[in-house]
C-alpha cells in the first residue's frame, strides 16, 4: 500500500497527505502499480468527459484531456516536449541532454505538444460515443505499462535526477508483474482485445527506447514521458481500428 501511494504522489498531483518511511528501492519496486495509476487517471478523465458530455462531445473531450494534464501536472507531455526539443536539434549526445534540462520550450517542443493534443482530440472524435470513455480509460493504462517496460536494463546518462530512482533498477519479475496486471485490468475493460494492446505496447516501447538511447546514450525521465505519450496515441489508434473492424 505504501508503494502504491508513493506512486500516486510521484506521478500525479492527487494530494496524499501522508508521510512514509521511504527506501530508495520503494520507487523501483513501486512501478508495478503504474497500470493502476493509469487506470485511476483514466477513470477520473472519463468521469469528467461523461459529466461534461451534455455540452457537446468536442468540449467534453477537450476538458477531459485538460483535466488529465492538470491531475498529472503535465508531467509526461512536458517530457515529450523536452525530448523533441533535444532530439531534433541533431546536436551531440551531451548537448541533447543539456537541452533536455533547459526549462525553456523550443520550437520542436511546441510542435510536439500541439500534435500530441491534436492527435488525441482527432482520434477520440473519430470514435463512436460508446467507445470514447473506454478509450480515455485504456490509453493511460497502456502508456504507463510501456513506460514501465522501458525501465528494464536501461542506463541513466546523468549523475543526478529523479529518473535515477527508476531507470535500470527495475527487475524482470517487476516487468512481468506489470504486464500481468495490465492484462487483467484491460481484460475487464475491453476483454480479449487487451492482448493486442499489450503485445503492441511491448515492441513499440522497445523501439522508441532503442532510438532514444541511440541518440542520447541513455534514458531520462523526459524520455519516459515521451514513451508514455506515444503509446497513449497508439492505444487510441488501435481502439479506432477495433471500432472500424466491428
Amino acid at each position: 500500500m505504501k508503494r502504491f501511494l508513493l506512486m500516486i504522489q510521484f506521478f500525479t498531483r492527487i494530494p496524499i497527505n501522508k508521510g512514509f518511511d521511504i527506501k530508495e528501492d520503494d520507487f523501483s519496486k513501486g512501478v508495478i502499480f503504474l497500470p493502476f495509476i493509469g487506470l485511476l487517471i483514466g477513470l477520473l478523465m472519463a468521469g469528467v468527459y461523461c459529466i461534461i458530455l451534455y455540452f457537446g462531445k468536442f468540449f467534453a473531450i477537450v476538458m477531459a484531456l485538460l483535466f488529465g494534464s492538470l491531475i498529472t501536472g503535465a508531467l509526461h507531455i512536458d517530457g515529450l516536449a523536452d525530448t523533441c526539443d533535444a532530439i531534433f536539434t541533431m546536436k551531440s549526445k551531451e548537448k541533447m541532454l543539456e537541452i533536455m534540462k533547459d526549462s525553456r520550450l523550443g520550437t520542436y517542443g511546441t510542435l510536439a505538444i500541439f500534435f500530441d493534443i491534436l492527435l488525441k482530440i482527432s482520434l477520440l472524435l473519430s470514435l463512436d460515443e460508446n467507445y470514447i470513455a473506454i478509450a480515455i480509460i485504456v490509453a493511460p493504462v497502456i502508456g504507463r505499462t510501456a513506460l514501465t517496460l522501458s525501465l528494464y536494463k536501461a542506463n541513466y546518462p546523468r549523475k543526478e535526477g529523479t529518473g535515477n530512482l527508476f531507470i535500470g533498477k527495475v527487475e524482470f519479475l517487476d516487468i512481468m508483474l506489470t504486464l500481468i496486471i495490465s492484462l487483467i485490468l484491460l481484460f475487464f475493460i475491453i476483454n480479449l482485445e487487451s492482448i493486442m494492446f499489450v503485445l503492441t505496447a511491448i515492441p513499440l516501447a522497445i523501439l522508441v527506447r532503442k532510438y532514444l538511447i541511440r541518440k542520447t546514450g541513455g534514458l531520462t525521465g523526459d524520455m519516459l514521458g515521451a514513451i508514455n505519450e506515444v503509446n497513449e496515441i497508439v492505444a487510441l489508434f488501435l481502439i479506432l481500428l477495433i471500432q472500424n473492424w466491428r
